[in-house]
């Protein structure tokens, strides 16, 4: 008979103590989802935010390097894919790292705009990059990341910044035709056509990033 009332009062003091110790999380979890910007928000961002003059008075530069990507698109992808890719992992409450190796076969890779050799990051032919060397270096914007994908689609992600008062996040970008910018996985953006086959686009997004739990 006494066993009952006891089990009762330390199920109830159970759920007391994991309450108390889920409150922070929940307490950080609610002043995460007020931080979020609206839609509303981001449309405003978007708004003030101006076409870069310089992207678009260097457009016949930047054509003749996605039309090359473009072309070479395949190329890119096929020298790529069966390659292994070497990634870090922490280990978890040690300052060892362990290296994980990854064999790839993908329809898109991504490269960063300083080309840095590394065991993680895919590496792009370097005869692509060699053939137009003088044209990399002819650009006005130099952070050049890009993304190539099958069926010759180029996407160049050419700037970025963050509003950190709205975690507003906002990337310009220059696509390649129609087919490369898929307007159903963009919410709030506006764009531009700079030519018969250049989208330049501006995109926002929440900063995730740049919001810190603690």
């Amino acid at each position: 008979m006494n066993g009952k009332p006891m089990s009762g009062c330390l199920v109830m003091f159970s759920l007391f103590v994991l309450g108390i110790m889920l409150l922070p999380r929940i307490i950080d979890l609610v002043w995460y989802s007020e931080e979020l910007p609206t839609i509303e928000q981001e449309k405003e961002e978007i708004e003030k935010e101006p076409f870069n003059k310089e992207i678009i008075s260097n457009t016949a530069l930047y054509e003749k390097l996605m039309s090359f990507l473009a072309e070479k698109s395949d190329t890119i992808i096929n020298s790529i894919n069966g390659t292994n890719l070497q990634y870090r992992v922490l280990i978890e409450n040690k300052s060892d790292t362990i290296y994980r190796t990854i064999t790839h076969f993908e329809d898109c890779y991504s490269f960063p705009y300083n080309h840095l050799p590394s065991d993680s990051i895919p590496k792009i032919p370097t005869f692509l990059l060699q053939e137009n060397d003088n044209i990399w270096s002819e650009l006005a914007v130099k952070r050049i990341s890009f993304k190539v994908c099958k069926e010759n689609k180029v996407t160049f992600m050419l700037g970025r910044r963050t509003n950190h008062e709205k975690y507003i996040y906002i990337q310009h970008s220059l696509y390649w035709k129609d087919k490369s910018f898929n307007r159903e996985e963009h919410s709030v953006y506006k764009d531009t056509l700079l030519n018969k086959k250049i989208i330049y686009v501006i995109e926002a997004t929440s900063a995730y990033n740049n919001i810190v739990l603690n």
